[in-house]
């Protein structure tokens, strides 16, 4: 199985700034990955390739062999199985490996087993994290299929959870058009509020943790969303360094709006993000007029590393 997968790895294509090599060595990812990757290629094998094309091409192979156009039923019925198996691995590894996904748990970071943990309960729920292709499988022609990359992730299938969060939000938004009017503050906490409960309401593992999330995680998640928000003005090569200064200042936001006693949350980045678009676009804009020059950058920096006490971006969004 390990040589299949490997050969499945290099019908992936990646985008040529990026450097990519096969890490999926048994003896490297973590069993509790392998299983859920395991059961993935098992759900494609399922449901995409009907009955009738496995026996039809068994029946093929049969006559060659009676025909002699075929050496061995034996050697040729393997290659079929292979073939079979990699192109399945091709359709699980996509998803995984969109946007560096599967790269985002390897970081040396004192919340990886959280991220392993959200990694592992997203792959379970295959709405979150849909097969790459739903279609059956009527042609084992291999080809090279090409990985999604807008950013290089540090929280696991961070733009899925974005994507369903921005839904929520949107029903939740529309729900309380008809309601009397009330401070933009009061309409963001309570919608805060009703995101983290639509979170604990699903009852499932993934959306669960998603509420759980520790300081450090939730910053990798602000900063993913940020680099796929505005990806337009990142290249993937990108200093990391314009990414640190544009999440701190959304959760500099975060602290004004929700409060600096609450604790940073996905729901409040992602409440921040959805009613203060606008002016977080303005902040993108504005960093990157001076991304190249070598003053101004570090000066943000500093004025944003002593938010707690001071609160700079009080005065800026008022």
């Amino acid at each position: 199985m390990q040589r299949l997968i490997q050969r499945a790895f290099f019908y992936l294509e990646f985008p040529s700034s990026f450097s990519s090599s096969f890490e999926l060595k048994a003896d490297v990812v973590p069993k509790e990955i392998q299983d859920p990757m395991g059961a993935r290629l098992k759900l494609v094998l399922d449901k995409n390739i009907p009955v009738n094309f496995i026996i039809n091409k068994i029946k093929k192979i049969a006559e060659q062999v009676i025909n002699r156009s075929q050496p061995s039923f034996i050697q040729t019925y393997q290659t079929f199985v292979d073939n079979l198996i990699i192109f399945a691995w091709i359709r699980v590894l996509l998803p995984l490996y969109e946007n560096c996904y599967l790269q985002a748990i390897k970081k040396k970071v004192d919340s990886r087993q959280e991220l392993i943990n959200i990694f592992v309960a997203s792959v379970e729920n295959e709405a979150l994290v849909p097969l790459f292709d739903e279609d059956e499988i009527t042609d084992l022609k291999l080809h090279v299929s090409k990985v999604k990359i807008c950013y290089q992730a540090c929280f696991p299938f961070s733009w899925n959870f974005h994507m369903w969060c921005l839904d929520k939000l949107q029903i939740i938004s529309d729900d309380t058009l008809n309601t009397e009017s009330i401070r933009i503050n009061d309409k963001v906490l309570n919608t805060c509020v009703l995101l983290k409960s639509n979170l604990d309401e699903g009852g499932d593992d993934a959306f669960l943790k998603l509420n759980q999330c520790s300081l450090e995680t939730c910053e990798f998640y602000a900063e993913d969303v940020i680099r796929g928000k505005f990806h337009a003005y990142f290249s993937i090569e990108d200093s990391d360094q314009i990414a640190e200064i544009l999440k701190d200042i959304v959760l500099c936001m975060v602290q004004i709006v929700i409060g600096k006693n609450s604790l940073m949350s996905i729901p409040s980045i992602e409440t921040v993000l959805y009613y203060f678009e606008n002016v977080i676009t303005k902040y993108v804009q504005l960093v990157f007029l001076f991304k190249n020059e070598a003053v101004v950058i570090p000066e943000i920096r500093k004025t944003l590393s002593n938010c707690e006490s001071t609160m700079p971006l009080e005065r800026l969004t008022m």
